[in-house]
């Protein structure tokens, strides 16, 4: 399924006009995660160094130093076409833009395929991560989509409107997780599967518009990313 980005995101991530302190750009950080494939041909640039990313739907990936400014510009380099001289340097092309909330210290940066409409191959969101609220034991349910969805861990039922979100506490050990969104009057289930959920986990659960493949699957999908904590050692 192919993912849709909705204008309705800006409700999300608009940038208010206070400039930022350097102290506060170096200090923040962003990982990254994809609604499918693999990236592992994308760069960005840091105090003008080319410095390479990875994404995958496998989960978050390591942190990454933000650049100064509220944007971040993500490009693919491109070889000197044949015959060029052999000191000729790659072609940046940028593929993806992606607003940083401002004030905020670590997001996590989801990237997905743009439709064919859109000026860029690749669109991305950007989301500010909440370590002190979504801790371990905690899974934080974020619904991108512009339906009615509910999120449900064994027999306990979130409901979320469009563009809200919900911090759920678990207990570790085997559960069921369920995903459902409103079309119309009835519910479509989008995700169900039975996990096994780590004492030193915290989860994020995204849920988002989707391009449905036949008239039996829902537009929309929901993203899993299971985030551990290192916990002390005991002494």
């Amino acid at each position: 399924m192919k993912l849709i980005f909705l204008s309705v995101f800006a409700l999300w991530f608009t940038l208010p006009a206070s400039a930022q302190t350097d102290a506060a750009v170096q200090a923040r950080t962003f990982r990254l995660t994809a609604t499918s494939g693999v990236y592992n041909d994308l760069f960005y640039d840091l105090k003008g160094a080319k410095t390479s990313v990875f994404a995958s739907t496998s989960g978050l990936s390591v942190p990454y130093v933000c650049p100064s400014g509220r944007m971040l510009s993500f490009y693919r380099e491109l070889p000197p076409p044949p015959g060029s001289p052999p000191d000729t340097k790659p072609t940046k092309q940028v593929v993806a833009e992606v607003p940083l909330p401002a004030d905020a210290k670590q997001y996590f940066v989801l990237l997905a395929p743009a439709p064919a409409n859109a000026p860029l191959p690749i669109i991305g969101v950007a989301i500010e991560e909440l370590p002190k609220e979504h801790t371990i034991g905690t899974f934080r349910v974020i619904n991108l989509s512009s339906r009615s969805a509910a999120f449900a861990l064994g027999d306990h039922i979130v409901p979320l409107e469009p563009q809200a979100s919900s911090i759920v506490p678990f207990t570790p050990g085997p559960i069921n997780v369920k995903v459902a969104v409103r079309i119309g009057n009835p519910w479509r289930s989008v995700y169900v599967n039975e996990r096994r959920l780590h004492a030193n986990l915290r989860a994020y659960c995204v849920i988002i518009d989707s391009i449905a493949a036949d008239e039996f699957t829902p537009p929309a999908q929901a993203l899993l990313l299971r985030d551990y904590v290192r916990t002390p050692a005991a002494k």
